[in-house]
């Protein structure tokens, strides 16, 4: 009896140490960094060289993968570029993020990105240009019209996140239209360069 009683207390011991270092490596420590899903970013560039007014917002599906869509308005007084910008725009996009780690950068959805977009752009004031006659006598007309853009393309670029939920990003979209507003309105051409908040 006085055998048991010591086998039983040893064996409790070991099945209580053997517990609390199970409930140790379980322990959960939260971050102080949550997550951010959102994002809003404005593009300097199309600001500053082409009077485009251009704000983005991303969403953060998956720690690598977002989508999002920019909205582009060109607010200067003469007619918007038929190739960079358009007058009014919509793009929405999906993005892959890979590369974050080479740099440090531990937020999530940063570091190099590669993209899949599709542009719809309505475009004032472009040229439709035709050519007439001969090679000894070329006639070439001109017509102004305006018009809706459809097109598909894919860009490239590099994203960086600070901790305090800053971003700045340098990208390159192009693509091609299958619906033209004009004649000579084939594709697209969108230059950023970002600067953004998560939240």
């Amino acid at each position: 009896m006085m055998l048991r009683l010591p086998t039983k207390l040893t064996l409790l011991t070991i099945f209580l140490t053997l517990g609390s270092l199970g409930l140790a490596g379980q322990e959960v420590v939260e971050s102080s960094h949550p997550i951010k899903y959102h994002e809003v970013r404005l593009n300097l560039f199309a600001l500053l060289f082409a009077s485009e007014l251009s704000a983005e917002y991303e969403y953060a599906t998956a720690p690598n993968l977002s989508i999002g869509c920019t909205m582009s308005a060109y607010i200067g007084d003469k007619s918007a570029c038929r190739l960079f910008f358009p007058t009014f725009g919509v793009m929405p996009y999906g993005r892959w993020y890979f590369g974050g780690n080479w740099f440090s950068i531990a937020s999530p959805n940063a570091g190099f990105l590669i993209e899949v977009n599709s542009a719809i752009g309505y475009y004032d004031k472009l040229k439709n240009v035709y050519y007439s006659g001969n090679w000894l006598n070329w006639k070439r007309t001109e017509e102004i019209v305006s018009g809706t853009s459809f097109g598909i393309g894919l860009g490239a670029g590099f994203k960086y996140v600070t901790r305090n939920g800053w971003s700045a990003e340098v990208s390159l979209r192009m693509g091609r239209n299958l619906v033209k507003a004009s004649n000579r309105n084939g594709g697209y051409i969108f230059p950023a360069i970002s600067v953004g908040y998560r939240f």
